[in-house]
């Protein structure tokens, strides 16, 4: 598991400064969406409001990101 929480947080933090991300990460509440062990989205939520939503640019325009807000 723990591998897995590294590989869904490799693309977050090339896009924010790990501080700020791992502060946010610890205040949130995370759904990690994955196909066939790879990661295609993730998604941090505050209560119900979405903080921030990823997608892998590879997994586009397959509904990832609507799943991932539907989970919420």
């Amino acid at each position: 598991m723990n591998g897995l929480i590294q590989d869904a947080l490799s693309y977050p933090r090339q896009k924010n400064k790990p501080e700020i991300l791992d502060d946010e990460l610890a205040r949130s509440h995370s759904i990690v969406f994955e196909d066939d062990d790879q990661v295609l989205g993730l998604g941090y939520f505050d209560g119900n409001e979405i903080k921030r939503l990823y997608v892998d640019p590879a997994a586009t325009s397959r509904g990832v990101g609507s799943r991932i807000m539907d989970s919420s």
